[in-house]
């Protein structure tokens, strides 16, 4: 009879339990998202050809001549010959400080501006204006003067600071 002995096996290492996979917490993944996209749109905008140089503006220039109807021209001379403040009638806010609207030419406000003290001549009252901070680039642009209307304006003359603006009283 033989004797069968037997060797105890070795036994093998035991591999470490596998861990399942945690991912980190959802607010922490979602905060780095948005960093990540604010990131990617700040790069993008950045690279724009626009977001490099301002657009370009410039100062609109003009006069609103406020004509006379005979009364009121005699009335004017009577009172010193100054362009006297109107209390009724369709153009009562027109005076100095009244304010001046440029719209682009699909209307939406693109500068603001105000009359200045009043020229007086036989038969009207001129009142300069500026409006600063007009972009350029517009077909043409309307102007509106203490909600008198809109009147259209080339670009050109608002560029050239040769707008005029004529209110006629009946």
């Amino acid at each position: 009879m033989s004797a069968v002995t037997e060797t105890p096996e070795s036994p093998l290492p035991e591999e470490p339990p596998v861990k399942a996979r945690r991912w980190p917490h959802p607010l922490v993944t979602g905060l780095a998202g948005l960093v990540v996209g604010v990131a990617a749109v700040g790069l993008v905008s950045c690279s724009s050809p626009d977001a490099s140089r301002p657009a370009k503006t410039f100062t609109m220039r003009g006069n609103v001549k406020l004509v006379l109807s005979l009364h009121e021209a005699l009335q004017q001379l009577s009172q010193g010959g100054q362009c006297m403040p109107r209390h009724s009638g369709p153009y009562a806010d027109v005076q100095e400080g009244a304010a001046v609207t440029v719209y682009s030419a699909d209307g939406k406000v693109v500068a603001m501006g105000a009359l200045q003290q009043g020229v007086p001549s036989a038969r009207d009252c001129t009142f300069p204006f500026t409006a600063g901070g007009v972009p350029e680039g517009e077909r043409f642009y309307q102007v509106e003067v203490a909600g008198s209307g809109r009147t259209p304006v080339s670009a050109e003359k608002a560029r050239k600071g040769d707008v005029l603006i004529e209110l006629q009283l009946s």
